[in-house]
């Protein structure tokens, strides 16, 4: 039979560390200095993640060293977001990151991000938050006597279990979708920009592919404007291979209802080409454009540039190629459910 949730002080609870208001000079490795940046989705991302020398390691933890359990979160901008340091992390606090350190018998480190994380908490959190010019900041001052509500230790514990183990599975799931988009775009990469398996063809190599998909492969190259390309492959224009068509303006449908996704222009993918990979204006445009004031003839200009820059390179179509397959294949929306079903079965077992 659960116990009964009681109404504390999160000061009560815990103990609230500020981390230091400057930022150290980065090194190549060493301790990691954890930033905002490494919080995502309720654990300490390491992906990107920066390193301090030791000497400095000791100068940025004089007010406290995170330790295994102790719950981290931001107090400027991305509020809201928390993660459990975990096990054998050496690290400093960055610029606008708290600390919370859960007091012994008081509360389960993990429970505690739970209910940070959690939809009564987050409303806390909004309601206190200062409004800044610049930025909104949670005031660490107060910080201590925001309200939480917690069942007795043991209840927490098993709380924590499940959704530990719940919240396992999805970061599980989450490192099989990486490793898949990573076989996707190598394979992709060796197929269609590299062509592996005609050059194996070509030298008489076993291509390493099931037969049905090798033979699609021809066994030679011929040259063309875009330098060698596949035999009996051939370059096209893109506007003969589509229909341009555009979008209507939906203002007052962002509302996150509904059974349709609406895609705006940033969501659109974020890929970057080398200067040597950006078409040129053809020496033709001067001539064409002789005569048009100077205003409109830049306009143009970089009308075009953008559009040979968009849909001109190989190497870009590959990669908005690999978007694509990227936006459909991927996991996000499931892992989404799955962390609203945790948060869902939090709020339950919180009920009286």
């Amino acid at each position: 039979m659960t116990g009964e949730w009681r109404t504390c002080r999160l000061g009560d609870l815990v103990d609230i560390f500020d981390g230091p208001h400057a930022t150290p000079p980065k090194a190549p490795s060493g301790p990691v200095f954890l930033g905002i940046s490494n919080l995502v989705g309720g654990r300490v991302n390491l992906l990107n993640a920066e390193h301090l020398s030791e000497a400095d390691f000791l100068r940025w933890t004089r007010r406290v060293t995170p330790q295994s359990g102790d719950v981290v979160f931001s107090y400027e901008t991305q509020l809201g977001e928390a993660a459990v340091v975990p096990q054998g992390l050496r690290c400093c606090l960055g610029r606008r990151m708290g600390l919370l350190r859960p007091r012994n018998n008081a509360v389960d480190p993990r429970f505690l991000l739970y209910a940070y994380l959690g939809d009564e908490f987050q409303e806390t959190l909004r309601q206190r938050t200062v409004r800044g010019s610049t930025v909104d900041r949670i005031p660490l001052l107060e910080m201590a006597e925001f309200p939480i509500r917690v069942p007795g230790f043991l209840e927490q514990r098993a709380i924590a279990h499940i959704l530990g183990t719940l919240d396992n599975k999805i970061e599980l799931n989450r490192q099989m979708n990486a490793t898949l988009e990573a076989i996707v775009r190598a394979l992709f990469k060796s197929c269609f920009i590299d062509f592996d398996p005609v050059r194996a063809k070509a030298e008489g190599r076993d291509p390493g592919l099931p037969k049905p998909v090798a033979d699609l492969f021809p066994d030679s190259f011929e040259d063309s404007e875009l330098g060698e390309i596949p035999s009996g492959w051939s370059v096209q224009r893109w506007g003969d291979l589509v229909t341009l068509e555009y979008g209507r303006g939906l203002t007052g449908y962002n509302n996150g209802q509904g059974s349709y996704p609406i895609y705006y222009e940033s969501r659109l993918a974020k890929l970057e080409l080398k200067e040597s990979e950006r078409p040129r204006i053809d020496p033709e445009f001067e001539e064409a454009t002789e005569g048009e004031e100077v205003e409109r003839k830049e306009k143009l200009k970089k009308i075009i540039e953008r559009c040979r820059l968009l849909y001109g390179s190989p190497r870009r179509l590959a990669e908005l190629k690999i978007y694509a397959f990227k936006r459909y294949q991927d996991h996000r929306r499931y892992l989404a459910l799955e962390r609203e079903y945790v948060q869902r079965m939090l709020g339950r077992l919180a009920s009286p």
